[in-house]
């Protein structure tokens, strides 16, 4: 195995989120961020017009007027109001505290907060109007209203309600985003006759604890992974191999080093099926089961063999064989297992030089300039890789005892009420009882993640998302590349301008030192292993992961045949 194929399945801070393809995929990415938490889907009341319908309950913020909390719980009485000096409005704001995780927020929006911006608008459109049987902005007012009022005025009071929802919940740690309140009524934009509005909102708070787990008084178990001159020497033969002249054979027998590509043809019984599947594929005879690969050594092009599909590949699984060598999806059962395989073509490489025109290739201009040299460097960069992942084992590790060390009661009334509205698709209770407590896990999680993120003070600047971008082109596909300045700049430029890139990018360096930090606040014991030995813990690790995959999946697909 060569070092740069070891992985690990979603063992990062997006563990349990990445087991998840049903009712909760959407609500834990978008549950609790305490570091960041844009206020979305407050209420949208310019395209509804009526905050007791379910389009209203769903809503949605626009991007100019998200804002970012930060900070802990307010800790208010019943009756307090805020007047806000920083808006042109003075709404006014109380929160009525049900229990220690749920309140209601009463926003009261006064006449006089908007009817003079109102006015103004409502004139300008007069002013600005051209319809039929009016000279250009002479149409009566009334008439404006008519036509134009209703959106107006909606548009006034959206602006100043979330203006005002923003501040209310600058320092308020909440799940979710505000919901109406049942008892909030229905609103009639009448713009014949301004009123006072008022809109209730109920709030999903997140608790206030001390954080568990993540001192010295806690001892975590890792690996440290050794790596033998064996692998790397392995290792820069596949150099040798991947940088060396390969040479297409067209006769004699296979050898162990050939590259074969293959036709295969599906079989009905010892002959080849007639409209059955076929595909082709190419396959390193070192890299064959051993059956195969026993066979093919005393074979040439155009002989066949005949084989179970599912035996072509040493340490692969039918999941990979059915993607990647069958090209069918994992729940197509049509296609059988005996093929027959046409060796269309034998190459075989002869072995670059170990010169500099290697080295350069392999890792970058002039950073290596003799063989001890590459040993070296690729013994470094051979146990990080292996240390990814040992560090991923022990991250993940973290997480689950730091939930189970920290559990903190959440609102589940309310967060299983904003699950069902939140969601594109129709959910029933019983979906959400179901699958709630994996829910709650990652939930408790994002919590504890942003504790702990503001408790390090970490952050992530602009530099450090550059600079991975920077990385990640240099190394595409696990190995070094020159792009040149320019090309590397522009690909980094147009990069920074993908808000999904960055996020993941931001992400992805924030977890990397959420981890250090942790580490470096508990006590790791560390174990010394081998490459062998870390190979069989990775793939114990995975397994773990499938076989709890594989449950969630079972469970999903028995609740949708009882639906169906």
């Amino acid at each position: 195995m060569s070092y740069n194929t070891v992985f690990i399945k979603d063992l990062n801070e997006k563990y349990f989120l990445s087991q998840i393809d049903g009712i909760f995929a959407k609500t834990i990415y978008l549950c609790v961020r305490l570091c960041e938490l844009p206020i979305a889907g407050m209420v949208e009341l310019v395209d509804t017009l009526d905050l007791g319908s379910s389009a209203a309950r769903r809503g949605g913020s626009t991007p100019s007027t998200r804002t970012t909390l930060r900070g802990c719980l307010f800790n208010v009485s019943d009756s307090l109001f805020f007047y806000q000096k920083n808006f042109t409005t003075m709404a006014k704001i109380a929160r009525e505290e049900i229990d220690a995780l749920n309140q209601v927020l009463t926003i009261t929006i006064e006449k006089s907060d908007y009817e003079n911006s109102f006015n103004k608008t409502i004139t300008k459109y007069r002013k600005d109007s051209n319809l039929k049987g009016f000279r250009k902005g002479s149409a009566p007012l009334s008439y404006i209203k008519k036509l134009f009022g209703k959106q107006v005025l909606a548009e006034e009071i959206n602006k100043t309600l979330q203006e005002q929802m923003a501040e209310a919940l600058k320092d308020t740690d909440i799940f979710g985003e505000p919901l109406p309140n049942e008892s909030q009524e229905r609103i009639d934009f009448d713009p014949n006759k301004l009123r006072d509005f008022e809109f209730k909102f109920d709030l999903g708070l997140v608790p206030e604890f001390e954080t568990k787990g993540a001192n010295k008084k806690t001892t975590y178990k890792g690996n440290r992974v050794r790596v033998s001159d064996k692998i790397v020497n392995e290792e820069l033969l596949n150099a040798r191999k991947r940088f060396g002249k390969r040479d297409i054979i067209e006769d004699g027998t296979i050898e162990d080093n050939d590259l074969v590509k293959v036709s295969a043809k599906e079989l009905d019984g010892k002959k080849v099926k007639e409209d059955g599947h076929s595909c082709e594929f190419s396959i390193p005879v070192d890299k064959a089961a051993d059956k195969l690969a026993k066979a093919l050594k005393k074979k040439k092009k155009g002989d066949t063999v005949q084989l179970n599909i599912y035996d072509v590949e040493a340490d692969s699984t039918k999941e990979i064989i059915r993607k990647y060598v069958l090209g069918i999806d994992e729940n197509d059962e049509s296609v059988g297992e005996m093929f027959e395989c046409e060796i269309t073509e034998v190459s075989r490489v002869e072995l670059a030089e170990l010169d500099q025109e290697l080295f350069d290739k392999q890792f970058g201009k002039d950073n290596v300039t003799s063989e001890q040299e590459a040993l070296d460097k690729l013994r470094i960069d051979i146990s990080k890789s292996f240390q990814m992942n040992a560090d991923a084992i022990l991250f993940r590790d973290i997480q689950d005892k730091l939930v189970d060390k920290n559990d903190f009661p959440l609102p589940e009334a309310f967060l299983k009420r904003w699950i069902k509205s939140s969601n594109q698709k129709p959910v029933t209770d019983e979906q959400i009882e179901r699958e709630f407590p994996l829910f709650a896990k990652e939930l408790r999680w994002s919590v504890i993640k942003g504790k702990l993120i503001k408790k390090f003070e970490l952050q992530v600047s602009e530099d450090e998302i550059r600079d991975g971008f920077v990385n990640a082109l240099k190394n595409y596909g696990g190995m070094p590349m020159d792009l040149g300045d320019e090309i590397l700049r522009g690909y980094t430029d147009r990069l920074l301008q993908d808000e999904n890139a960055v996020r993941k990018q931001a992400e992805e360096i924030m977890g990397n030192k959420l981890f250090e930090a942790i580490k470096g606040a508990v006590k790791v014991d560390e174990t010394e292993v081998d490459e062998k030995e870390m190979e069989e813990i990775i793939k114990a690790a995975n397994k773990r992961l499938e076989e709890e995959n594989a449950k969630i999946k079972a469970e999903m697909e028995a609740e949708n045949s009882v639906e169906a």
